[in-house]
């Protein structure tokens, strides 16, 4: 048999990053994917079939790139919500010294004469209307400091029960097995990826081509090493049939506040930031910040099977070292041997090589999340 390679290229587009960038494009094209917010996402395991350990999937922080590699570490979505979550708050006096300190004693007497007691979330709209008779020019901003207020508190009561030693787990909403019923009503999906007939240009992406989470032919080697530059600048196809595919919302439950999340972003300074704040703004959604990004949805897809074929050429010690590591995972899914998957890896008499991977079905896999800014995800820039 004839061994194939690409046409001859120059700089990145012979590399595991230019393999990778075809790889996305295919991706986006064939499974209609948004290439203002879609991330691939590796390894690409089946998640253990609990709703803890989705939600524990569902609770992270995109890096700004293309590709995210879960092995380098997540960030948690939860842990930086809480960072500033606990921190707002309103000084005391705020409502005495925007109203005055006579309209405000008035305002105390008549919510105490108020039979029943007035429940908290209905005293900005009781003040807006006791102010318009007494003092209509104090209205507004006696209302929405109390809104603010009100906001504040039950945002930070809804977070208790996930502080402190005896916490709730974060969760997020749709369980494990609304997951499955949800794959189980869903079409199933085929794709096939051909490099040399596939542009490596993804300027036009989220991230303007950038992609920080790249690996080489197996999971944990390098985009660098001989073999993983050898399968890079060859020839590979991918045929891949799922059985399921869905988008699957990330939606955060009850600790998570949305108006909260807008009051804290939008406002830079003390108050509703404390005067001396730890992380501060700067911190969080500042150039360099931590929360600079948010998944609004995953991409499942589930009973998996996939082909990657490299026409490279392959020697015996080069198969030897490759079948040796292909129980880590291997390009473009990166998904370990375990019970639910398995990479088989077999090379002809003229050292093509072929890698069947195929999982379980009922074992759901997550190929990619879609992913927006802080200020789009908060509507503050239109798409």
């Amino acid at each position: 048999m004839k061994v194939l390679t690409l046409p001859s290229f120059s700089g990145e587009a012979m590399s595991m990053k230019g393999l990778q960038n075809r790889w996305y494009n295919s991706l986006t094209k064939q499974l209609g994917l948004d290439r203002t917010m879609f991330q691939i996402g590796q390894p690409a395991s089946p998640i253990t079939p609990s709703s803890l350990a989705l939600w524990e999937y569902q609770n992270f922080i995109p890096p700004y790139s293309l590709t995210f590699d879960r092995t380098m570490g997540v960030d948690s979505f939860f842990s930086e919500y809480v960072a500033f979550a606990v921190q707002m708050s309103l000084p005391a006096g705020i409502l005495e010294q925007d109203i005055g300190r006579e309209l405000h004693e008035n305002w105390l007497a008549f919510v105490a004469q108020q039979i029943p007691p007035i429940p908290e979330n209905q005293l900005p709209a009781l003040f807006l209307q006791w102010a318009m008779v007494y003092a209509p020019d104090k209205a507004q901003i006696g209302a929405s400091d109390l809104s603010s207020m009100v906001l504040i508190n039950a945002a930070q009561q809804a977070l208790s029960p996930y502080l402190g030693p005896q916490a709730t787990a974060p969760d997020f909403l749709g369980t494990y097995q609304q997951l499955l019923r949800t794959l189980g009503s869903s079409s199933s999906r085929s794709l096939f990826f051909n490099s040399a007939e596939t542009s490596s240009n993804v300027s036009d992406t989220w991230t303007g081509g950038k992609d920080s989470g790249l690996v080489g032919l197996w999971s944990g080697s390098s985009v660098a090493s001989r073999l993983s530059l050898r399968f890079g600048q060859n020839l590979v196809t991918v045929k891949a049939q799922f059985k399921a595919f869905a988008v699957v919302p990330v939606t955060p439950g009850l600790w998570y506040n949305s108006a909260m999340f807008q009051v804290a972003y939008s406002n830079q300074t003390s108050p509703p930031w404390p005067p001396n704040p730890n992380p501060n703004w700067a911190d969080l959604f500042g150039p360099e910040g931590s929360m600079l990004r948010l998944p609004t949805s995953l991409i499942a897809v589930d009973g998996m099977q996939a082909t990657v074929t490299s026409h490279a050429g392959y020697s015996p010690a080069d198969q030897e070292t490759i079948r040796s590591n292909a129980a880590k995972g291997v390009w473009p899914f990166y998904g370990p041997d375990s019970v639910v998957t398995h990479n088989s890896v077999t090379f002809d008499d003229q050292g093509i090589m072929s890698i069947m991977t195929t999982t379980q079905p009922e074992h759901p896999l997550f190929i990619g999340a879609n992913v927006l800014s802080t200020p789009r995800y908060l509507g503050h820039i239109p798409r």
